[in-house]
């Protein structure tokens, strides 16, 4: 189930309005529900671990290059 109906059946189960629920119908659909939402949770938490890694990499690497372009032209400056 993709994470917008996870969330919209979590909403549902909370308002304990089973009928409209995308989840309605599955075998102990709250507690399938909490589980896959804890599941992907976790999933888009490490992913975005990975995507502060890589943008603090990138951050690290652009300092480099200005501090590389910087010496550069104050070397073109003589």
């Amino acid at each position: 189930m993709d994470i917008e109906k996870l969330i919209e059946s979590a909403e549902h189960c909370d308002l304990g309005d089973c009928a409209n629920c995308p989840s309605c119908g599955r075998v102990c659909c709250k507690e399938r529900t909490m589980g896959e939402l804890a599941r992907e949770v976790k999933r888009l938490q490490a992913e975005n671990e990975k995507l502060r890694d890589e943008l603090e990499r990138v951050k690290r690497e652009n300092e480099t290059i200005k501090q590389f372009l910087q010496n550069w032209h104050e070397g073109e400056e003589d």
